[in-house]
């Protein structure tokens, strides 16, 4: 077969291949263009948003919602209960910069979707219903909204199955008792740069596989003495950029596999081998301002247990 012949078999599979995947759209959209050969946007009804449908790996599908550089005001999207529950099978949702307000199930049902990103969606209430239905979902990252609290209730119809959560740059001021007592695989929590002032016991209940755990740059000034003991398995722990007062004494007592830690304050030599007293394998971090730079009878400080 010649280099042409190839080149004409390689063009009706790709156009074959877009256009069996535009058959299943089923109506959904106003009007859909091929964006580039593993990808089509397309124009949603009644909104004035656009996704993208990206073509991955044993045929999963990620939906990019508006991916403008610049918008102008965010986009309007209607998201109605079940409104993708039948569409192609779903591994991805990135939604940047589109108005989401009320949206209830759209992928209920969508056993493969894994990952879904919410960024600068001007949220004033964590959008519980959104993730009703997605049973798979293992990692959640939602950056630049506008909720004040985190409840159990809000997280409610979130995966048990959920590993990774990054809720960051936020407004969040207060996280309630059992928060995320439902996630008992969780391995990795990023908190930073909202509006947390008191860290308390409770908090962080079921979190039986915590590894990472990133505070920096709230505005927390209290830590309460048990806030850190439902965490056994925490391997790091960011509480940098934080105007902490004081520490507990034996706040980290019970981290026995704690190896980064970071926090802010006026911290002294005798604070530190209070503190750290006992974190036998602890080998990076920041005691204030007191560098930790290896197991901590060999902390920067010279402090020794």
């Amino acid at each position: 077969m010649t280099n042409s012949a190839i080149f004409v078999v390689l063009i009706c599979t790709l156009m074959s291949s877009l256009i069996e995947a535009n058959s299943n759209y089923d109506g959904k959209f106003e009007s859909c263009y091929n964006f580039n050969y593993m990808t089509v946007e397309c124009k949603l009804w009644n909104a004035s948003a656009v996704v993208r449908i990206v073509k991955g790996p044993s045929q999963h599908f990620t939906l990019l919602f508006n991916t403008e550089d610049h918008p102008q005001e965010l986009r309007k999207l209607n998201l109605t209960e079940g409104a993708y529950s039948n569409f192609l099978p779903i591994i991805q949702v990135v939604m940047t910069d589109v108005n989401m307000d009320g949206a209830s199930g759209p992928f209920i049902n969508q056993r493969h979707l894994q990952y879904v990103q919410l960024f600068n969606n001007s949220l004033q209430e964590f959008p519980r219903d959104f993730f009703r239905g997605i049973p798979n979902l293992r990692q959640l990252e939602i950056y630049y909204q506008n909720f004040s609290t985190l409840s159990n209730h809000h997280l409610s119809e979130i995966s048990e199955n959920l590993e990774f959560l990054s809720l960051t740059r936020s407004s969040v001021k207060n996280i309630e008792a059992e928060a995320f007592s439902k996630f008992h695989q969780l391995t990795y929590l990023n908190l930073s740069y909202n509006s947390l002032t008191e860290l308390k016991p409770c908090m962080f209940n079921g979190l039986d596989s915590l590894v990472n755990l990133h505070l920096q740059g709230n505005k927390i000034t209290t830590i309460r003495p048990g806030t850190f003991v439902t965490v056994l398995n925490l391997s790091a722990l960011s509480l940098d950029g934080n105007p902490l007062d004081s520490l507990p004494q034996k706040i980290f007592t019970y981290l026995e596999n704690l190896e980064f830690v970071t926090f802010s304050g006026n911290q002294n030599e005798n604070t530190c081998k209070a503190l750290l007293k006992g974190l036998n394998r602890l080998t990076y971090g920041f005691c204030g301002s007191i560098a930790i730079t290896g197991p901590y009878k060999e902390v920067a400080c010279d402090c020794r247990c």
